[in-house]
């Protein structure tokens, strides 16, 4: 039964999307689709995916298990159906500015790139991160301001306290001075 839960929770259909960056790496060309309305969808699925495996990684190590496994997905579906996933609710701040932010990140970009490379994975983006290829400091310069307005509205902050943090933030991308 929790795997057709699963399987009703995740999937979404998607189109090429006019690129926002190019970013070369491990000798191709990935291009980072526009933030909006279907990289925002492609985030909230990743978030489900993401507790998905977090769930059955437990199960798989042994913390849990096979009622306890059943248990947390109900609970998963439970919080999908009351849109958790959505911009400002729990599950998406927890992954946006809470204790899983970091994982967060690598989400958006990952939905990002997903516009036009729907077969890239988590792994793929951190070892693209890993690697720092050209190009993918101004393609993260190129989504902050998205980003922090999207997370700012969500959680209701001042707009001028989001007009510094995306200042702040994009400085943090500027491209190092070449010696």
């Amino acid at each position: 039964m929790a795997d057709d839960q699963i399987h009703a929770l995740t999937g979404s259909a998607e189109k090429i999307v006019s690129p926002l960056a190019t970013v070369e790496w491990n000798g191709e060309t990935y291009q980072m689709g526009q933030p909006g309305g279907a990289a925002s969808k492609r985030f909230e699925d990743l978030l489900i995916k993401q507790e998905i495996g977090a769930i059955r990684g437990q199960l798989a190590a042994g913390f849990v298990d096979q009622a306890k496994y059943d248990e947390k997905v109900d609970q998963l579906s439970r919080r999908m159906m009351m849109g958790e996933q959505k911009p400002g609710r729990p599950l998406w701040v927890e992954y946006r500015n809470g204790k899983n932010r970091e994982a967060g990140v690598i989400l958006y970009v990952l939905s990002l790139f997903q516009a036009n490379h729907p077969k890239m994975t988590y792994e793929d983006v951190v070892g693209m991160a890993a690697d720092n290829p050209p190009g993918l400091r101004s393609a993260m310069k190129a989504i902050v301001p998205h980003l922090f307005n999207e997370l700012g509205t969500a959680i209701k902050a001042d707009p001028e306290d989001i007009r510094i943090a995306i200042e702040t933030a994009e400085k943090n991308y500027d491209e190092p001075a070449s010696e």
